[in-house]
């Protein structure tokens, strides 16, 4: 399995970063998988040589943040003129949101393109050689933390918009990879619980006692990476790896 990190940005920060969207590539099975596409996600799939949008297979969005699913309206008119159809999957909340957002942008016919796919906590999809499972995140709506496994049982965590979870620890363990969020470089951590994100240190934290290899830092706020990179220090075992636009690793 491959993760190919096509932004890396919160809902605002450094335009340059682009929004947070991972596209996940079954190298033995040919599925591909999108997660929470923003604005700008097609235009980031060319830019990262994925713009045949007829290989994904499946759209993962984890929640109605706009910076997590504003993307999709120009993802269904490019699937009308392809003729190609793909399954978004989501919380409810967030697949009425996407209906609303389509009929509000004159997307027409979309049923025709899309099936929508409600998920919550517990559940399990297969597609194609990938398993997925979903965690609720605490956030400021209905939000999921999504695990990835393939069948060489490499697995990867994205946790979404979320504060420091010990739910979230327990849904990471065993993975090589947690994509972590780190909207803060550091805040009161009573203002973290309300907002539902999280710091440099909570993502570090996440990590290190879910016994992950590797952490990438996503959804960065309005700071600089060299001004993140003095905020993570994790303890040795843990490898960071500073995100990039289309950085592509494989598990």
């Amino acid at each position: 399995m491959k993760v190919v990190l096509l932004g890396f940005g919160g809902w605002l920060s450094d335009p340059s970063y682009g929004t947070t969207s991972l596209l996940l590539v079954d190298e033995d099975g040919g599925t591909v998988i999108l997660i929470d596409p923003g604005e700008g996600v097609l235009r980031d799939l060319h830019l990262c040589g994925y713009g045949d949008l007829r290989r994904i297979r499946a759209v993962l969005v984890t929640h109605r943040h706009g910076d997590h699913i504003l993307g999709l309206p120009t993802l269904v008119q490019w699937a009308k003129v392809l003729q190609h159809r793909f399954t978004v999957v989501g919380p409810q909340d967030a697949l009425g949101s996407l209906r609303s957002i389509l009929e509000a942008t004159g997307v027409s016919n979309y049923d025709q393109y899309l099936e929508l796919l409600p998920v919550d906590e517990g559940a399990q999809l297969t597609l194609g050689g990938l398993r997925v499972s979903f965690l609720r995140t605490p956030h400021t709506v209905p939000s999921l933390a999504i695990r990835v496994e393939s069948r060489g049982r490499d697995c990867l965590v994205y946790s979404s918009d979320t504060a420091y979870s010990e739910d979230l620890v327990n849904f990471s363990r065993g993975c090589k990879l947690l994509l972590h969020e780190v909207t803060f470089l550091d805040a009161d951590p009573i203002l973290l619980r309300r907002l539902g994100h999280s710091t440099a240190s909570d993502a570090v934290r996440v990590a290190e006692e879910a016994g992950c290899g590797t952490l990438i830092p996503v959804h960065l706020g309005t700071y600089s990476r060299e001004d993140l990179a003095r905020y993570l220090n994790p303890a040795e075992g843990l490898q960071v790896v500073m995100p990039e636009r289309c950085l592509e690793l494989k598990l």
